[in-house]
């Protein structure tokens, strides 16, 4: 089973927990918060997918590093 590390600052962890709770995003956005949020407790992608309700493939590709920086980086500039 693959595992992604998901290193987040409790900043960063903060931000993916608005984009989740505001709900004023993409659908996109949302689900990849979601996963990072669940990654970084350090889930596998199996474990993050059934909880989540998601394929392997859709948690690998939201736990790129491009991905994780671009999500953030979004919504950082969206928050202020």
């Amino acid at each position: 089973m693959k595992k992604y590390l998901v290193d987040s600052t409790a900043d960063e962890r903060a931000t993916l927990q608005a984009v989740v709770r505001r709900g004023k995003t993409s659908a996109r956005k949302v689900t990849r918060a979601r996963i990072l949020l669940h990654a970084a407790r350090g889930a596998t992608n199996a474990a993050v997918g059934g909880r989540a309700g998601y394929r392997t493939g859709t948690v690998a590709g939201a736990c790129s590093h491009e991905t994780i920086r671009r999500v953030l980086k979004k919504s950082a500039s969206s928050r202020g």
